[in-house]
């Protein structure tokens, strides 16, 4: 599960696609997530404007990195 992608929504109704969980940072006691899009560049939310996280489809073994 931890290799899937995911949607993160945010409370202005703004929603940031996460192909990889590589491409999320949070620094040791902060309250800000950073997001690097490969289309849109950098995005920096506050974790308490998350309101949902959903999930995408499980890559397997061999379809990954393609």
């Amino acid at each position: 599960h931890r290799n899937r992608p995911f949607l993160l929504k945010v409370a202005d109704g703004s929603e940031y696609p996460v192909p990889h969980p590589d491409f999320v940072s949070v620094g040791q006691g902060d309250d800000a997530l950073v997001v690097v899009h490969t289309s849109r560049g950098l995005a920096i939310l506050d974790i308490f404007n998350i309101t949902a996280i959903e999930l995408g489809e499980q890559q397997n073994a061999s379809t990954e990195g393609q």
